[in-house]
């Protein structure tokens, strides 16, 4: 008994002894920007509303490299959505770590018409963290494993 005692005692300090040398080390991960699509503008990567939901295609960069487009979709549309989206523009774009979702916000100029959210779900991509943000794209690290 009193050697099971020593035994779970000696391993309980030795992994405290870890511990430190985790939380100092420095992460190593992937870089991916995510760039969300144009609410208005002509490009391939604009924003269309499809009556039941508004979607368009985004890009996304991982380690500085392009990749195909990525598809960015809206849960349903709100109340009074114009057919035309000509006077919204990109208002924040934002990742959820939990979900590995991004999110692209779009306010209008005109107050009358409401503003909408489309998302697009990084494959592989919950537990991240972001490293810069702005109004139409987001920058994310995500951890692979410590130096």
């Amino acid at each position: 008994m009193k050697k099971l005692h020593a035994l779970a005692l000696l391993c309980s300090v030795s992994g405290l002894t870890f511990v430190p040398v985790m939380v100092i080390a420095d992460p190593i991960g992937l870089n991916i920007n995510v760039v969300c699509p144009v609410a208005n503008g002509g490009s391939p990567n604009t924003l269309t509303n499809f009556g039941d939901y508004v979607a368009g295609f985004g890009q996304e960069f991982i380690q500085n490299q392009g990749s195909p487009s990525i598809y960015f979709k809206s849960a349903a549309n709100p109340l009074n959505m114009p057919n035309k989206l000509l006077n919204y523009s990109n208002q924040m774009a934002d990742y959820d770590s939990v979900t590995g979702q991004v999110f692209c916000s779009y306010v209008s100029s005109n107050p009358a018409e409401p503003s909408f959210t489309v998302s697009y779900t990084l494959a592989n991509g919950k537990g991240g963290q972001i490293t810069q943000q702005s109004n139409n794209n987001v920058n994310i690290l995500l951890a692979l494993g410590f130096r």
